[in-house]
């Protein structure tokens, strides 16, 4: 399950190296730009020369090690960073409408205190509405955010960072390593920088997953560190990562209708007034 050393080479010159915006005089994240000094171009497979058939398929596990589990993150970009007030930088949408590399400087500044639903009417690319059993809440895909809210709040420009996710790759592939992030800040107090890419082949509109690397600063990656891909999958269920259309994959699995709430509440009312025509 482990990546050839090759593919780990590849992805060194691909990930290494992204721009870093500041933040507000009082220290909260502003909406960032890319910068010109560094890349935070969409990291498409076949773009780099990474051969898509290196990523080993997904088998059920939900995230593999990367780069001997160590972020790619070089040296100049750490000292840098080091200097610098936190920040939350996001790609713009690609051509396609993709989103792409999210950066952020974290720390108990960008925690906020509450959490709120940021998705709203934006659809991402390969969005669909389908539901079905064995899933937990039904749906496949969830509106996900690349940089989770709980660790750096919402910026203005959050359609940049808006995804479409599997439920398995949120709740089982995701969560934990947010999770790491958010438990360490708040016991030591410390920063963390975080980096998470989304990973498309070709111009599909759904990603095969997420890179996701993280370092703590102020220990020099002591008291964390990770580099792992995310498998953007979900068991029993075939994905289309050209559109993002599915099926299921085994005869246990059933698809669930979903009820258009327009469309019901419009049957409701045409109801309504014909009973009371009647009456």
């Amino acid at each position: 399950m482990f990546l050839k050393n090759s593919l780990a080479a590849c992805l060194i010159l691909s990930f290494s190296v992204l721009g870093f915006s500041g933040c507000g005089n009082d220290g909260i994240p502003k909406e960032a730009a890319p910068s010109d000094e560094f890349s935070t171009s969409k990291v498409v497979l076949n773009d780099t020369g990474i051969p898509v058939d290196s990523l080993p398929q997904f088998s059920g596990v939900p995230y593999i090690p990367m780069n001997s589990n160590k972020p790619f993150f070089t040296e100049k970009e750490i000292s840098r960073v080091k200097a610098s007030p936190e920040f939350v930088d996001l790609s713009h949408l690609d051509s396609i409408g993709r989103s792409g590399v999210c950066v952020a400087l974290l720390s108990p500044k960008t925690i906020p205190d509450s959490v709120v639903s940021a998705a709203g009417d934006f659809t991402p690319t390969g969005w669909h509405e389908k539901k079905y059993t064995g899933i937990d809440g039904g749906f496949l895909y969830q509106k996900g955010l690349l940089i989770s809210s709980s660790l750096a709040g919402i910026p203005k420009n959050v359609e940049s960072e808006i995804f479409t996710s599997t439920s398995y790759l949120n709740k089982i592939g995701l969560i934990p390593f947010e999770d790491s992030i958010y438990k360490y800040i708040k016991k030591s107090g410390k920063r963390v920088l975080y980096r998470v890419t989304p990973v498309f082949k070709g111009t599909e509109l759904l990603s095969r997953g997420l890179l996701l690397e993280a370092y703590s600063l102020d220990d020099d990656g002591k008291g964390l560190s990770f580099c792992v891909f995310v498998y953007n999958a979900q068991p029993d269920i075939n994905i289309d990562y050209t559109t993002g259309a599915s099926s299921p994959a085994s005869d246990s699995v059933k698809e669930i209708p979903t009820i258009v709430i327009g469309e019901l509440a419009s049957d409701y009312d045409s109801t309504k007034k014909e009973d009371s025509k009647k009456k």
